[in-house]
C-alpha cells in the first residue's frame, strides 16, 4: 500500500517532530512511504536551509519530492508551489496524509480526491490558540476567510481530519468553523525506537558520572526551545534553595532574552546546551521528574511516551498528556505562585513516597501505552489495529 505525505507548510529533515517521524512509522510498518515537500526548511540550529528542487532519499529511505516555488497570488501573495497535481497522478498513491493545510495548493489535492476518489485522504492540524492566536478583529477574518477556507475545503473530502491536541481540535472547529463528524484527535508520541526503559540504570550511571551527581539524587529534567514562553527561568529560580539532592537538567539553547538567566545557575541546575533527539529520550528515560512550566511543546508528549511522570502547565485543550495520574497540571500564571508551586511539589515528590510511586507507576504503564507510536501510525490512516 502506497502512502504520501505532504507538507507544504515548512518541513525539517533534521528534527524529530510529527511530520518527521509519522512517515518513518508508515515505512518501519511496512508501507511505501513518499513525501512531497518544497525547498524552504530549517536546521536545528534554526537556520534556513534551502533544498534543490527534484527528489533525494533521506536517512529514513523515503523519497522526498520538493515541488518549485510558483509565484505568489496577485492579491495575498500566498506561496504556490509547481507540480503538486501532477506528482500525485505520477505516484497513484492509496492513501495521502497531509500535515497542515493551509496552503493555496490544497486545491490541488482536493483535485486528486475528486478525480480519484478511492483515495484515503487523511489531513492533520498543528495550529492552536497559542501559536496563532485570533486576538484581533483582522486576524480573525484573515484566518476564517483566507486559511479557514483551506481547512474547509478540504476538510469536505477527508475521510478524517485531525488534531494533535484536543486544543487543535476544538481550532478546527471554532476558528475555521469546520463542521464536518470527521474531526478526532490524534496524540503526538515519541519515537519508541529512541525509547529503552530497560537500559535505565545505565543512562543514569552515565549521566551521574558525566556531571558527578549521586546515582540517588532526585533528577528533573526539561528542555527544548528556550524562551521566556516557556519559564524555564521561574523554574531556576525554584530550584534555588531546594534540598541538595534535587538536580534540575536542561537542555535547549536558550534565545537572546533567556541568555542571561543562564549566566549563573545555581548549583543544582546542570545545562548541557543543544542535545540531539536520542540523547533528549535518554534523558527522559533516566529522570525521575519532567517539568514543563510553560507553552506546549512536542517534548510533553515525548516525555510522556517515554514513561515519565511529569508536571505541566495547564491549558485549556492541552490536559491530553495527564493520562488519569502520570502528571500534575499547574493552573497558574502568577510568576512569584508558580516558583511557589514548583518548589512544593518538587520537595514533595522528591521522597519518592507514595505520591511519587503512583505517579511513576501510572506513567511507566498507562502513559506509555496510550502514547504509543505504532499504534497511532495505523490509526492515522484509519486502521484501528494491526
Amino acid at each position: 500500500m502506497k502512502i504520501c505525505h505532504i507538507n507544504l507548510i515548512g518541513y525539517s529533515d533534521e528534527m524529530e517532530y510529527h511530520d518527521n517521524i509519522l512517515p518513518r512509522k508508515h515505512k518501519e510498518l511496512g508501507f511505501d512511504v513518499y513525501r512531497i515537500i518544497h525547498a524552504h526548511g530549517l536546521t536545528v540550529n534554526g537556520f534556513m536551509k534551502i533544498r534543490e528542487y527534484g527528489e533525494y532519499t533521506d536517512r529514513d529511505n523515503i523519497l522526498n519530492i520538493v515541488l518549485e516555488d510558483g509565484k505568489p497570488t496577485p492579491l495575498l501573495k500566498l506561496r504556490t508551489y509547481i507540480g503538486l497535481y501532477e506528482n500525485l497522478v505520477k505516484l497513484h498513491p492509496d492513501i495521502i496524509f497531509v500535515h497542515c493545510c493551509q496552503f493555496y495548493n490544497i486545491k490541488d489535492v482536493i483535485r486528486y480526491k475528486k478525480t480519484f476518489p478511492q483515495v484515503k485522504l487523511f489531513v492533520d492540524n498543528h495550529t492552536d490558540y497559542i501559536n496563532t492566536p485570533v486576538n484581533s478583529i483582522k486576524r480573525k477574518l484573515f484566518y476564517y476567510f483566507i486559511i479557514g477556507h483551506f481547512a474547509r475545503s478540504v476538510a469536505k473530502y477527508a475521510d478524517k481530519f485531525w488534531g494533535v491536541t484536543p486544543s487543535r481540535v476544538d481550532y478546527l472547529k471554532k476558528v475555521y468553523k469546520i463542521k464536518s463528524n470527521n474531526l478526532d484527535l490524534l496524540v503526538m508520541p515519541g519515537d519508541n525506537n529512541k525509547i529503552h526503559p530497560e537500559k535505565r540504570e545505565e543512562y543514569r550511571n552515565d549521566f551521574c558520572k558525566q556531571f558527578d551527581i549521586k546515582y540517588n539524587d532526585f533528577i528533573v529534567v526539561t528542555g527544548g526551545k528556550i524562551d521566556k514562553r516557556k519559564n524555564f527561568h521561574l523554574l531556576i529560580e525554584a530550584f534555588k534553595g531546594l534540598p541538595y539532592n534535587c538536580k534540575l537538567l536542561i537542555f535547549g539553547t536558550p534565545d537572546k532574552e533567556m541568555k542571561p538567566y543562564f549566566n549563573s545557575l545555581p548549583f543544582n541546575v546542570i545545562y548541557t546546551g543543544w542535545v540531539t533527539a536520542e540523547q533528549t529520550y535518554k534523558y527522559f528515560v533516566m529522570a525521575d521528574l519532567g517539568v514543563f512550566p510553560g507553552t506546549h511543546s512536542v517534548l510533553w508528549e515525548q516525555a510522556v511516551s517515554s514513561g515519565l511522570p511529569c508536571i505541566f502547565k495547564y491549558w485549556e485543550g492541552m490536559d491530553h498528556v495527564n493520562t488519569n495520574g502520570n502528571a500534575r497540571m499547574m493552573d497558574l500564571d502568577d510568576e512569584h505562585e508558580i516558583v511557589t508551586f514548583l518548589k512544593e511539589n518538587i520537595i514533595r515528590l522528591s521522597d519518592k513516597g507514595q505520591d511519587f510511586k503512583k505517579m511513576d507507576s501510572i506513567a511507566k504503564t498507562r502513559g506509555m501505552q496510550l502514547f504509543s507510536y505504532p499504534y497511532i501510525a495505523y490509526k492515522s490512516i484509519g486502521i484501528s489495529h494491526a
